[in-house]
């Protein structure tokens, strides 16, 4: 008897961590070098006396192509497990179209939350709930995830069909919202907590190279890169799976 789809989605990741997992190491390092890259921009910046969001911005444009890599890298291996040379790690057009997917997602959450998060704010204040007026940017996160998330299949398209194709991405996730929402939305929360634990989140401060180069950043940034690396494992496999289940009801 077939296993329910949201159970298929939902195990995916884990499957594709159990079968692959050198390829999921070598993803782990890939993440850990984009998490120390980042950084070291960051702190460049603030040691040279950049203006405040200079060194930011550019951390978040480096980051990009590790990214996209590693979520063409993560689609692929769900749709061609048997490519697995170099932990199925590409970087070619297809990658390239992922960043500006990235980017134009990125560009597009922040539209719809911004507001939402303002409204939530005020609302919060003129009720006198504090509690909502903390909680305005989780609140236009949120928001801006599941008006998204009808999207959330344009980049497992790409990698199956190299092609950038938002109609028949809606059409995949017609009918499959909420199964979506759930597992894509869950695994970004799940993640948020288990890092957030006691013992788990605190670095030392940044604030030389030294303190870059310390081994409990080391420990740190390592930590925060395997369980990054397993929640994104769970949304592609979410997403992989959606996608072929519809994919050919459409063709």
């Amino acid at each position: 008897m077939p296993q329910p789809l949201i159970v298929q989605a939902a195990l995916a990741g884990p499957r594709l961590i159990g079968r692959a997992p050198l390829a999921f190491l070598a993803w782990v390092l890939l993440r850990l070098v984009e998490q120390y890259v980042t950084l070291a921009i960051l702190l460049g910046g603030r040691l040279t006396g950049a203006a405040l969001n200079v060194g930011a911005v550019w951390s978040v444009l480096a980051s990009l192509p590790f990214e996209a890599i590693l979520v063409c890298a993560l689609l692929r291996a769900q749709f061609r497990p048997q490519a697995r040379a170099f932990a199925y790690l590409r970087a070619g057009g297809v990658e390239l179209r992922m960043a500006g997917l990235l980017i134009l997602g990125g560009l597009a959450g922040v539209v719809i939350a911004l507001p939402v998060s303002i409204a939530a704010a005020y609302v919060g204040f003129g009720l006198k709930q504090p509690f909502l007026a903390g909680s305005a940017l989780a609140i236009g996160a949120v928001v801006a995830a599941l008006i998204l998330m009808r999207l959330a299949t344009v980049p497992a398209v790409l990698v199956d069909e190299q092609r950038v194709n938002l109609p028949r991405a809606l059409r995949a996730s017609r009918g499959r919202f909420v199964l979506l929402a759930v597992l894509v939305i869950g695994a970004g929360v799940l993640e948020r907590m288990i890092g957030a634990l006691p013992g788990l989140a605190s670095l030392p401060e940044l604030a030389s190279w030294s303190a870059l180069l310390s081994p409990l950043r080391l420990a740190g940034l390592a930590w925060r890169s395997l369980l990054g690396v397993a929640s994104l494992s769970v949304i592609a496999g979410a997403i992989a799976t959606v996608w072929r289940s519809s994919k050919q009801t459409l063709d």
